[in-house]
């Protein structure tokens, strides 16, 4: 062999060889970064407070950094943020279940939700889920849709918010379930309904989900400025037990194991209000009427629920119905015999119609009368704003100062100069 190619070998086998060591130097320089990684990570938690919390109080504070679930979470929003500031708070937060319970999802969604969304809940694992979908558009993301009633046996709280469209004007069945055959939803405890106009709200199929949903205690559905067409009278509902409605239909269900009822700022039907109470019986523990029923009525519907132990009321000032309610509140020491707290919402009477004194006197020792006997905490509130035949005469206010001395008697915003809350 000649000499040129005898020096080329060896240069060659020096090239690997010096290759080889090179392979072995880059090993121990990444096990000395790996291990330098692990001593800067071991002092970081020696120096960080919240490294060394126990990581049951380290996940609590991940939960309560989420005031309000994001539309459509994105990277800069938790939980997702979390998962970008390092290693060990990025396991804590895939650790930390709860975080992931909630979800509002806004349609039409993006791309990224629609990928995010099944790896979404199955970081939630078992633990029960807290869905809002919005805007109400729902033919177009039948995949979301899909994923959503997938987890359906988890739902324990379902809000459907609508944001008011003509084009949904039209009492056109509104499809949550995407054509689907929707199951059961076992675990529901709470459902809201919001933000719907009338068409939207008619086509809502609302005694639909309350037929899915066997164990649900509370209903919450915003229908303050349309009529709720909520007439299922063959359907009894054995576990609700709040139900916050605008205005009510004809027949409302049966409500058997109802405890609480609110209907806040809306006309009354008066008999579908006693029809309910008979037909149902409930053990009502909490009563809202926003515009007061005619004083049989109410007197009737107080009777049959005698466990009721608050109660919210609106009076006009002056009324002919306010003035006998307080009246009953002197003359039948049976009504509202287990009320443990009262609240007396009182607004302006009509302009130019005056207020006779009586109403005033009436009003006083009603109130005194449930304070003393029953140990009712009373609770008066009345707008700033006072036209002239509506300002209490001077007898009046003495009484009003009287009262607010009383033990369980609170008054705020009655007169412009008594003030207590």
């Amino acid at each position: 062999m000649s000499t040129p190619n005898i020096r080329l070998n060896e240069l060659r086998t020096r090239i690997v060889k010096l290759n080889s060591e090179i392979d072995v130097q880059l090993e121990v320089l990444k096990k000395l970064q790996s291990d330098r990684s692990l001593v800067l990570r071991e002092m970081n938690a020696v120096l960080d407070p919240f490294a060394r919390l126990p990581l049951e109080i380290s996940s609590e504070i991940f939960v309560h950094c989420v005031d309000k679930p994001a539309a459509n979470p994105g990277a800069l929003q938790v939980p997702l943020l979390l998962l970008n500031i390092c290693h060990s708070w990025t396991n804590l937060a895939l650790s930390t279940t709860n975080l992931w319970t909630t979800i509002d999802v806004t349609f039409p969604c993006s791309r990224g939700l629609k990928r995010l969304l099944p790896i979404w809940f199955q970081r939630a694992r078992n633990r029960k889920l807290s869905v809002c979908l919005s805007n109400g558009k729902f033919h177009g993301d039948l995949d979301v849709l899909d994923v959503v009633w997938n987890h359906g046996q988890q739902l324990k709280y379902l809000e459907l918010r609508q944001a008011p469209d003509d084009e949904l004007n039209a009492p056109e069945p509104i499809d949550i379930w995407g054509g689907r055959t929707p199951l059961p939803l076992s675990s529901l405890t709470t459902l809201v309904i919001g933000g719907m106009v009338k068409g939207q709200l008619v086509s809502l199929p609302i005694i639909r989900l309350l037929r899915l949903a066997p164990n649900l205690l509370e209903c919450f559905i915003d229908a303050t400025r349309v009529p709720l067409f909520f007439t299922d009278p063959d359907l009894m509902h054995l576990t609700l037990r709040r139900l916050v409605v605008g205005k009510p239909g004809k027949r409302l269900l049966s409500l058997p194991f109802l405890e609480a009822l609110s209907l806040p700022m809306i006309e009354v039907d008066d008999h579908a209000l006693i029809e309910f109470f008979k037909r149902s019986s409930p053990p009502l523990r909490e009563l809202v009427l926003g515009n007061a029923p005619a004083f049989d009525t109410l007197k009737e519907c107080l009777h049959l629920v005698p466990d009721l132990q608050t109660f919210e009321i609106w009076w006009q000032i002056g009324s002919a119905e306010a003035t006998l309610f307080f009246k009953a509140l002197i003359d039948s020491p049976t009504l509202l015999l287990n009320l443990k707290t009262l609240i007396i919402h009182l607004y302006n009477a009509p302009a130019g119609e005056s207020v006779s004194e009586s109403f005033w006197t009436t009003f006083c020792a009603g109130v005194r009368t449930r304070a003393a006997q029953h140990s009712t905490c009373i609770r008066i509130f009345r707008k700033r704003n006072l036209n002239a035949s509506s300002t209490p005469p001077s007898d009046a206010l003495s009484a009003f100062k009287e009262l607010a001395q009383l033990a369980g008697v609170r008054i705020g915003e009655v007169v412009t100069d008594l003030q207590i809350q």
